[in-house]
């Protein structure tokens, strides 16, 4: 009987959860750290500078909170890309979904329903709910499980920190891939008022309109509210089913933290956040001109326009998220304690048109649910320790599921399906760094997970009812009787690093972690039998240098990874969302991050990566292959080897190159900006079929200040060579064949910002 349900159950791109399309560049920590209270010995953030890359004598030092404390990143032995607000600026990045720009070995890819992270070739093209991703996404410290694009808009960002390699002997949650942590701003008690608003208009008719206020309401108290708007109201391109316009996107999102000092020892901060998302994406149903046609094999669809489709109704996708955050620091001598208390829940609907033409053949709707409680508790010896050391527990209770999917079955009926995953998971974590001999020094670091992981599921037939709306009554109840199941991983995962300080200006070091995801449930409809936890084995080192008097700095690493159990998304021949493990694959890479300060106001950077991602055991993987019996269309695929072939989402080559140029006009200042990021071919699923050909996007802006007075006018575009390409693409084994998934067109507008 499950087995007739999965052939039933038909997906929609979308559902299947393939992804789409959030160098070290200067980053002065501000008073956003997530480290100890401004009363510890280290120095505080606030003393690097503000714009690092500004000062004609050289490149300012970096400081970084990579490892829960305020570094420089120039000595810290962990391979970290930091993004300062001045840098993000200059490579005209305006989402988090386009940090890959700057740094190549990170892409970002939002999707329907979320936003999924790839880092290094390590990453998981699973959206569907239920799973976490293998790179781990934390704002100020915070773990979210899952993300949507508008949950990056938001403009208090200080600076954002990219992590490669195993991250669990010092951050909460599991991460075998590495992390990105968003730092936002701190309002200051006892500081005067600050602020930002700006205004954008650009073309499609987009808005983007932000507001940042930070407001001392007594010596020790402070706070601050940030918000966006972001609203298109012009497509990309057109439904000409409907006549509506196609991808365009509207966000709203407000956030607010509250810092209190009772005491010189005590930092108390509360962070509140409300945002809204609602849009749909590019799909094109010629993918690289492979033949698509109808579902029930009645011939094939038109050829349309690059961002067009011609469906019955228009995808939609709209999804909410609010949640808060407690986070008590305490300096108690010989050591600082944190306890960090955060909730989140996310509601989203995701209607899809799943046959892809104006015919009625499947509609789908999912509605889903999130709910997430962390606790965090670290303590973390004091600076100017012989040896530095942080131990910790970390609990999170995750809750998801759809409540309920619908699988239209053409004008018959629907499958209603309910399922829901929870983990609860618990983890002792501890680091410790210590001096050896000389500039040698060691670092040992050990974590030990257990997740509970509990699910159940059941499956309705319902008679439609205006499909996407929810459905009419229920004609069979349990088709699919409802199940449950539950399962209890451990896992103990380490770091063992060396690091030795050459001389004053060149750093190096070499590690050995291990990092581990866990498992999850197929949920569309409900497996009882989930997928393995994933592994990963990585051994790396890297060189930190800086050069001319410190007008250049080069760091360099290079890595080797052995990925055990990936987590991989498959679609079987009934098309239904299917998540299994391929056996092993390995990554050998390299790394180089360059950044110059020539001359006064001139900032240069650059950084690439080499990637070798290849499977090394997946010996069922679907191989796909065009139907050589009708002029449109797959075969069902075939169970074959995918030994050899290159990860998905992992480019060989990817680079990027930019900077600004900032001189005095007419009593205020110009500032040039520009960004090039290249990406070498990149495959899209583990048979090596569909992939995207190399490419370079182009971004520019020019922005001019009005002396002293806090006020700018921007001009900005981007893919200024209108380049049309592909972010994702998947294969179904029947007449649909091959989808893509088209990145934006070139887009360009203007931004009018006052700061005071």
């Amino acid at each position: 009987m499950k087995e007739s349900i999965v052939r039933l159950a038909s997906a929609s791109p979308a559902v299947i959860g393939v992804a789409l399309a959030v160098g070290a560049v200067p980053a002065a920590a501000q008073s956003g750290d997530e480290s100890a209270p401004a009363t510890q010995s280290e120095a505080p953030a606030t003393d690097a500078p503000a714009d690092a890359a500004s000062d004609a004598s050289g490149l300012g030092e970096i400081i970084v909170t990579a490892q829960r404390r305020s570094e420089n990143l120039q000595r810290v032995p962990v391979t970290v890309s930091a993004i300062n607000s001045q840098s993000l600026t200059s490579a005209n990045i305006m989402s988090g979904t386009e940090l890959g720009k700057v740094v190549p070995a990170l892409t970002i890819q939002p999707n329907s329903s979320s936003v999924l992270l790839f880092l290094r070739g390590i990453g998981s093209n699973v959206s569907a709910v239920g799973s976490e991703a293998s790179v781990a996404f934390y704002v100020d410290g915070v773990y979210y499980s899952r993300l949507f694009p508008g949950l990056v808009r938001l403009n208090n960002i200080e600076r954002v920190e990219v992590l490669k390699g195993p991250q669990g002997t010092l951050y909460g949650r599991n991460s075998s891939g590495g992390l990105v942590n968003v730092i936002t701003r701190d309002p200051e008690p006892g500081a005067p008022t600050t602020g930002e608003v700006s205004f954008g208009y650009g073309n499609y008719e987009t808005i983007d309109a932000t507001g940042y206020v930070a407001y001392n309401l007594a010596d020790n108290l402070a706070i601050d509210v940030a918000g966006v708007v972001h609203h298109q109201n012009k497509g990309f391109g057109t439904n000409l089913g409907t006549g509506e316009d196609v991808v365009k996107s509207s966000t709203r999102g407000i956030r607010s933290k509250l810092v209190y000092e009772p005491g010189p020892d005590t930092v108390i901060k509360l962070t509140g956040e409300y945002v809204t998302d609602k849009g749909d994406f590019a799909q094109s149903t010629h993918f690289r001109h492979n033949r698509q046609g109808f579902i029930d094999g009645s011939g094939a669809l038109p050829t349309l326009g690059f961002f067009d489709t011609n469906k019955d109704y228009t995808n939609a996708n709209t999804s909410r998220e609010y949640g808060a955050s407690l986070r008590i620091q305490q300096d108690v001598g010989f050591a600082n304690i944190t306890n960090t208390i955060a909730y989140h829940d996310i509601k989203q609907l995701n209607e899809f048109d799943a046959d892809l033409s104006p015919k009625t053949l499947q509609h789908t709707s999912l509605f889903s649910y999130g709910k997430e409680l962390i606790n965090d508790f670290q303590i973390a010896s004091k600076g100017g320790s012989a040896t530095d050391w942080t131990v910790g527990v970390f609990y999170t209770d995750q809750k998801q599921g759809y409540n309920p999917a619908y699988i239209g079955l053409g004008d018959t009926a629907s499958l209603e399906i309910f399922s829901n995953s929870r983990v609860r998971s618990i983890a002792g974590y501890g680091e410790a760094r210590f001096p050896i001999v000389g500039g040698l020094k060691g670092t040992v670091g050990f974590r030990y997970t257990r997740d509970r992981l509990t699910g159940n599921g059941r499956v309705n037939l319902v008679a439609p009812d205006q499909l996407p709306s929810p459905a009419g009554p229920v004609l069979v109840p349990d088709l699919l009787p409802a199940a449950s199941a539950g399962y209890t991983f451990t896992k103990a995962t380490f770091k063992l690093v060396l690091d030795y300080q050459f001389t004053p200006d060149v750093f190096g070091y070499a590690s050995f972690s291990r990092g581990y995801k866990g498992a999850t449930f197929n949920m569309i409809p409900f497996d009882v039998t989930p997928t393995k936890p994933e592994l990963l084995d990585a051994y790396e080192a890297g060189l930190k240098t800086e050069l001319f008097d410190r007008h250049v700095r080069i760091n360099l690493a290079g890595f080797h990874y052995e990925l055990k159990n990936p987590q991989v998304i498959i679609i079987p021949d009934s098309g239904t969302i299917s998540t299994e493990n391929a056996g092993a694959a390995e990554i050998d890479g390299a790394e180089i991050e360059l950044t110059l300060v020539p001359v006064t106001g001139l900032n240069l950077r650059a950084s690439g990566i080499y990637l070798d991602a290849r499977y090394t055991d997946y010996k069922n993987a679907p191989l796909y292959v065009a139907n050589p019996n009708f002029p449109f269309g797959n075969l069902s695929p075939t169970s074959g080897s995918a030994d050899g072939n290159m990860l998905p989402y992992a480019p060989k080559w990817a680079f990027n190159a930019g900077g600004d140029y900032t001189f005095d006009v007419g009593g205020g200042s110009v500032t040039l900006g520009g960004n090039v990021a290249f990406a070498s071919r990149t495959f899209f699923q583990p048979d090596n079929r569909l992939f995207q050909g190399s490419q370079a996007i182009v971004d520019a802006y020019l922005e001019y200040k009005f002396g002293e007075s806090g006020l700018s006018l921007k001009a900005y575009g981007q893919n200024l060579t209108n380049r049309h390409f592909y972010t994702g693409a998947v294969e179904f084994g029947n007449a649909a064949g091959d989808l893509g998934f088209p990145a934006a067109p070139r887009t360009y507008g203007m931004t009018l910002r006052y700061k005071y």
